[in-house]
């Protein structure tokens, strides 16, 4: 399995479905992407015109929608693995930092890389500096990177205590994580 590939069923595996819940600052969202941040990505209408069509059952419709999933998973290659050059990272990092990127943004995914890397100015771009840094700091990077993850969704909950009502879903993907990243080949 690629690291692409990787990334995508576990990040799918937390980003899998239809929500929509008032206390996520994300608003609705299907398969993780939000439409208050990508309003414009095109299958909001499938979801739109799913809701329309079947309002009890729309979410399995969704889900089981083949041509849906295709256009998210070429929206989280152009819009997420693409911007942090996943596949010029080590595969284990890319994993990481693809996750990262969906649940918290590129730019922000990437400056928490930079900041474990030494040498490096923290700009948000995964410029080649930055990946052959990344290769340099082999599985100590990794392990560095996930522990810098878990200070910036603690700092998130300190900053706003409100999102503490997603503290054990968080640190459950970020677990599981760090096991995938690991533990896996």
């Amino acid at each position: 399995m690629t690291a692409w590939e990787k990334a995508l069923e576990f990040t799918l595996a937390y980003e899998g479905g239809y929500v929509n819940v008032p206390e996520d600052r994300g608003g609705e969202t299907f398969r993780g992407i939000s439409r208050r941040m990508w309003p414009e990505w095109k299958g909001w209408a499938v979801v739109d015109a799913a809701k329309t069509s079947n309002p009890t059952g729309f979410k399995t419709a969704l889900i089981q929608d083949k041509n849906v999933l295709a256009d998210a998973v070429e929206f989280y290659r152009d819009n997420f693995w693409n911007p942090i050059h996943g596949d010029e990272l080590p595969g284990k990092i890319a994993v990481a930092v693809f996750d990262m990127a969906v649940h918290s943004g590129v730019r922000t995914a990437v400056k928490v890389l930079q900041t474990i890397l030494p040498g490096l100015g923290v700009d948000g771009e995964a410029g080649p500096m930055t990946i052959k840094a990344a290769h340099d700091a082999g599985e100590d990077g990794l392990v560095n990177y996930l522990a810098a993850r878990a200070r910036f969704l603690n700092n998130i909950m300190a900053d706003s205590p409100d999102q503490r009502v997603w503290a054990l879903n968080w640190f459950k993907r970020l677990f599981k994580l760090a096991n995938v990243v690991l533990e896996g080949e």
